[in-house]
């Protein structure tokens, strides 16, 4: 299982290429921790520090490099 633990920032000079996306509800994208599954199936562990809100277009970085788009 994929564990994502950080948000990614995004360079201007060398954008971040999308290598899955994650599609959550509104109470999704308020909790800091939980399990989740991919748009694509995979299985993740979102365990970001406590108080995190996801937003639309918000960038994740799991622990192997995979970069993961927040879907509204």
């Amino acid at each position: 299982m994929l564990k994502v633990t950080e948000c990614a920032a995004e360079h201007k000079t060398t954008p971040l290429v999308l290598d899955a996306s994650l599609s959550l509800v509104y109470d999704q994208r308020q909790k800091s921790r939980q399990r989740l599954r991919l748009d694509n199936g995979n299985e993740v562990a979102v365990m970001l520090p406590h108080g995190t809100v996801l937003r639309q277009g918000d960038l994740l970085r799991a622990e192997n490099g995979l970069i993961i788009e927040v879907r509204a």
